[in-house]
């Protein structure tokens, strides 16, 4: 039989009635609370019980904190305890306290000093936390948004890219519930203890609830989106870099809170170690992703040129020079790039001639699946812009280059567009629609008609 389980709070820090309550039933239930920490609540297995829970705050507590408890929690818990009030578990600036009688003295006998201990013990670590992490989440937001608004076609394509700023969102909406419910609870309450009342405190359990589901939903769509294009190089760096910035930390001050005796001795040196992991992190990724990731895809093979090390690639692609009767297959990178959301799913597809090999033709094309119809005419108006937004659009509006209607016959496309320099002269890219399928397609050659009728049959859905 299970002796021991864990579970993350989701109630907010001054909710100490939700919390009561929460512990209550849960010792009902044959579970007491032993340990509050940075991996949540830890539970041992009893006998169903009727217990009376008290949580107090300690305003000169602090999350540095170490596991014994310092002299003078010592001192208190002897106190709590001629009153027949046993310790259950401490965290920063919160106590745990329960008694074997229902009916019990609460610990809390003045209104008005347990209204200031909490918003001492709140403004110490809770509220600029919260303003902290509200104000991060507001910059994430409007960082999602500016690169939507330079790249939006790999935003809508990307689940991380438009599911994020829902994450974000209902991030700020959390803490502007806890941080606004606190203020408007204080409110009262100190209207209350003036009347020599006690007001019960509140928070959104249900938020916390809704922002781990969204967040949980994202990640198996972020991981099934890339596994399903094959990019398990991606999902594996991906989780590798969350779990190391997720869990570094918190190891490290677990190990110094069980060595150190001082909140004063563990903070300078939980400051010291995050910097220092930060930095070996950080120059860690610089070297070895470019190295690691490559190594991770089966179809990567590195090979040598001129004393450096190149990587070619052997990605599937549906269209090949060879499928159009040019080059050697023994000699090219084909590499292809896929992102797909519910909305628009994009693939970049390249093939180039290898190095070390001789020269040859050359072929590259974006396919984009519009997977949302209302979205079809953005998508073509910024698929045509993205093509021939560079550095020639800093010249005047007669020198740049434009998009001109030509057969779309040939290709066996709905729409055929061929993109042409300032003085009339044809580039050898096309943009080619079939359907809800449009193609951007560049090529070092100029194609033949039967070259484009197989290349329609390879592209067209």
């Amino acid at each position: 039989m299970k002796t021991t389980k864990r579970e993350f709070s989701l109630y907010s820090f001054y909710d100490h009635t939700g919390i009561e309550a929460h512990l209550t039933a849960m010792a009902a239930r044959g579970w007491l609370l032993e340990k509050m920490d940075l991996w949540g609540w830890r539970y041992r297995r009893t006998e169903p019980r009727r217990l009376r829970f008290a949580v107090v705050y300690a305003p000169d507590g602090s999350a540095f904190d170490p596991d014994e408890p310092t002299e003078e929690a010592r001192a208190f818990q002897e106190y709590c305890a001629a009153a027949g009030w046993c310790p259950a578990a401490a965290q920063a600036q919160m106590r745990v306290f329960y008694h074997e009688d229902p009916a019990a003295v609460p610990m809390e006998t003045d209104a008005a000093a347990q209204v200031e201990t909490i918003h001492r013990a709140m403004g110490k670590n809770f509220l600029p936390g919260s303003f902290l992490l509200c104000a991060l989440a507001a910059a994430q937001v409007l960082l999602l948004l500016r690169r939507f608004r330079a790249n939006p076609l790999d935003a809508l394509s990307s689940i991380s890219d438009w599911l994020g700023p829902l994450i974000w969102l209902l991030l700020i909406l959390l803490c502007a519930a806890d941080i606004g419910g606190y203020f408007r609870w204080r409110r009262r309450a100190l209207k209350a203890a003036e009347r020599g009342e006690f007001l019960p405190t509140r928070s959104h359990p249900w938020l916390q609830r809704a922002l781990l589901v969204l967040v949980g939903l994202g990640m198996l769509l972020w991981a099934a989106s890339l596994l399903s294009q094959r990019r398990g190089d991606s999902l594996v760096v991906g989780l590798a870099c969350g779990a190391t910035a997720l869990l570094a930390p918190r190891l490290v001050l677990t190990s110094l809170k069980r060595r150190e005796r001082s909140a004063d001795a563990i903070r300078p040196l939980y400051f010291l170690s995050t910097v220092v992991l930060a930095v070996v992190f950080t120059v860690l990724l610089a070297l070895l992703v470019p190295r690691v990731v490559p190594l991770l895809r089966s179809s990567a093979e590195p090979y040598e040129y001129q004393g450096r090390i190149y990587t070619a690639y052997h990605d599937p692609l549906p269209l090949t020079v060879e499928d159009l009767g040019q080059g050697d297959d023994d000699f090219y990178s084909t590499r292809r790039l896929l992102s797909a959301s519910p909305l628009l799913a994009k693939a970049e597809y390249t093939q180039n001639p290898r190095l070390d090999g001789p020269e040859g033709p050359s072929l590259g094309y974006t396919v984009y699946d519009v997977r949302s119809p209302f979205l079809y005419g953005f998508v073509r108006q910024r698929a045509l812009f993205d093509a021939t937004h560079d550095a020639r659009t800093l010249l005047p509006e007669e020198r740049r280059d434009r998009w001109q209607a030509v057969d779309a016959a040939p290709w066996g496309a709905d729409e055929a567009l061929r993109l042409s320099a300032w003085d009339g002269t044809p580039r050898r890219l096309w943009f080619l629609a079939y359907g809800r399928r449009l193609v951007l397609l560049g090529a070092s050659w100029e194609p033949t008609a039967e070259q484009m009728a197989a290349a329609a049959e390879k592209l067209a859905p």
